[in-house]
């Protein structure tokens, strides 16, 4: 085993099934309805614009599937999913990827906390710049 901050994880040689999920929110109601992640993180705001393909994620899925991995693909507010559908595929997943996106920072610490025992990669513009205690802190949920 690998260890994340202290949590045992699956090492990345042991690493079959990974899932890509463009970030989403948990609330009331927990259908994620309406609003574009990727022009909030660009925004700011939660402006409804219509849905954008996600192309980035499309891009290391392909990666992935050309080099042996299963992987599973969600936009949960494309999609209008329900959050059980998400956590089912975190649960069939050996790693995560998510991008990063500031709106959602409360989210991906609770999604984290369901999550701890996956390998959990947050990546995209903001990802770097959060301070280090930030990432301590959701890597240790």
């Amino acid at each position: 085993m690998a260890y994340d901050y202290g949590r045992r994880i699956m090492k990345p040689d042991k690493i079959k099934r990974v899932l890509l999920v463009n970030p989403f929110k948990y609330g009331a109601g927990i259908t994620n309805i309406g609003v574009d992640p990727v022009v909030s993180r660009h925004s700011g705001q939660e402006i409804k614009t219509g849905i954008t393909f996600p192309i980035g994620l499309a891009y290391m899925a392909a990666m992935l599937l050309k080099n042996g991995y299963e992987v599973r693909m969600l936009d949960p507010i494309a999609e209008k999913m329900h959050v059980s559908r998400i956590h089912d595929a975190a649960r069939w997943s050996d790693a995560i990827i998510m991008p990063f996106s500031v709106s959602h920072m409360k989210d991906i610490k609770i999604f984290r906390g369901h999550f701890g025992d996956k390998l959990l990669v947050l990546g995209g513009g903001y990802s770097n710049l959060y301070r280090t205690s930030f990432w301590l802190r959701i890597m240790a949920m």
